[in-house]
């Protein structure tokens, strides 16, 4: 996994850029906060967006032998994961084959139209070694805002039953 040094307010901070990009790992923006002149910009996000696990998930799913854009959609809404779409699989799929990350062909059933089919490469195998390192910190820094999160709420209870 490739990475990218960003600086923010004179502090360097470490932002994974996977073999695709940074879009589904990181959020890149920049704020500009005049007159003093302060920017940040490529802040890595554990924040989940709706679109942020459907390439480790793909990934998995074809580490596991589903093969084809349909029934990987339908695999990931089972997990309990927001559907994210027909398009936005077959566009992934499409943008796996041209990284060189997975292969395809067309397979004809037993019955039923042809379907595209999909394997990982030895380089999508990579990736999903990579994309499943940042799913662990994303799973790590989730769980330390729960906690915070439930430390405070807890503690603002408290404060107001000691007002009542």
């Amino acid at each position: 996994m490739a990475s990218r040094e960003p600086v923010v307010g004179g502090v360097e901070i470490a932002c994974p850029v996977g073999e695709l990009g940074v879009e589904l790992l990181c959020v890149s923006t920049t704020y500009h906060h005049p007159p003093h002149g302060f920017v940040i910009s490529s802040l890595p996000s554990p924040v989940p967006t709706s679109k942020t696990l459907v390439r480790p998930w793909t990934l998995l799913l074809l580490r596991m032998g589903t093969n084809h854009g349909y029934d990987i959609r339908q695999a990931i809404i089972a997990t309990g994961y927001p559907d994210p779409g027909s398009g936005t699989i077959y566009r992934l799929l499409r943008d796996l084959e041209a990284a060189g990350l997975v292969v395809s062909h067309w397979e004809q059933p037993g019955r039923g139209p042809e379907r595209h089919v999909y394997r990982l490469t030895e380089a999508g195998h990579r990736q999903l070694d990579s994309d499943a390192a940042a799913v662990k910190g994303i799973a790590k820094a989730a769980r330390s805002f729960a906690r915070e999160y439930r430390a405070l709420s807890d503690e603002a209870s408290r404060g107001q039953e000691a007002a009542r």
